[in-house]
């Protein structure tokens, strides 16, 4: 008999680990480190499974969050990812239901705004609508010969003076931007910094950015990826290319939320888009009248999410 609803304890919690992990990483042991403040018994009543006689056999994993849209008004929102199904029981539909399922779950709680990480037809049937893309950047370090930025700082781990840097920026930012509290805010950081065997992260940091960036091998060649940054990207980009070639690294691997063009660069573009569903589209239209269609129009700018017209996701 199967049954779908919320995880209940931290033996279901480690089912989810074990499966999203062996989905996705083919069982190296990434989710429950990069992302503990998700995968975690706090957040467990957001973490919903189909189970078959107690056994998790689909998962999906959400996030509560915020959408500041201006200094009065937000938009509670949530993360939707880590969609996974055991892999004797695809081809079922399973995560179709459970996708439903989660969804159904948002609208009672009077989530208005559902974000999904992916583009896939799953999504789109669920009423998804597409909002943009990051852009992929690949980047041959033999081809880089003048880098502007060689003067930085290198932390080897986290410290609780990075974390109150990344708030402050955070404060600094303009509308529209997701609330992240501290504390979940270290988590994240310290997840970026949680590595594997043959792997090494660092925090490169001048007095305007921060890069953190990651060290790893893909076969034979040697990679550095920018995980994320903060401030000017120009900048975020030239210390990781430097650092990476004071590593000894073949190639620069990063994610940009729009084209990055760097001169005697070898780029490879390679579109990773993402979804949304609007909930309860009538309360936020009524809540936020004046500021709701920035959300989508001007977000391009602020680094959150690309340029979408409010109508193409039939708000009114």
């Amino acid at each position: 008999m199967m049954n779908i609803r919320a995880l209940q304890n931290k033996n279901e919690l480690n089912q989810a680990i074990l499966l999203a992990n062996d989905v996705f990483f083919q069982g190296r042991q990434q989710f429950q480190f990069r992302y503990p403040h998700v995968f975690n018994e706090a957040n467990i009543n957001h973490l919903y499974g189909l189970f078959e006689n107690e056994m998790l056999i689909s998962f999906i994993a959400t996030y509560p969050s915020t959408l500041e849209v201006s200094n009065s008004e937000s938009i509670s929102c949530v993360m939707l990812g880590a969609v996974c199904t055991h892999q004797n029981y695809r081809g079922q539909g399973l995560s179709n239901q459970l996708l439903t399922y989660v969804k159904e779950q948002c609208t009672h709680n009077q989530v208005q705004l559902l974000f999904i990480s992916g583009t896939g037809k799953n999504y789109l049937r669920l009423g998804a609508k597409q909002v943009g893309e990051l852009i992929e950047v690949h980047v041959d370090l033999s081809l880089i010969e003048k880098i502007v930025h060689k003067k930085y700082v290198i932390h080897e781990k986290n410290s609780l003076e990075l974390t109150q840097h990344y708030e402050k920026q955070y404060q600094n930012k303009s509308y529209p931007r997701f609330k992240r509290d501290f504390n979940v805010l270290k988590d994240m950081l310290d997840g970026h910094f949680f590595t594997f065997e043959n792997e090494s992260c660092v925090v490169l940091e001048t007095k305007t950015s921060i890069a953190i960036v990651r060290i790893g091998f893909e076969d034979t060649r040697k990679l550095i990826y920018l995980i994320e940054y903060v401030g000017s990207k120009e900048t975020a980009i030239n210390m990781t290319i430097h650092y990476g070639k004071s590593q000894k690294c073949d190639r620069l691997f990063a994610r940009m939320t729009e084209d990055f063009l760097l001169t005697d660069a070898t780029l490879i573009h390679t579109s990773i888009s993402g979804t949304c569903i609007m909930l309860n589209s009538i309360s936020v239209r009524e809540k936020n009248a004046h500021s709701i269609d920035q959300v989508f129009s001007n977000a391009t700018h602020k680094g959150v999410i690309p340029s979408l017209k409010v109508d193409n996701l039939n708000f009114l």
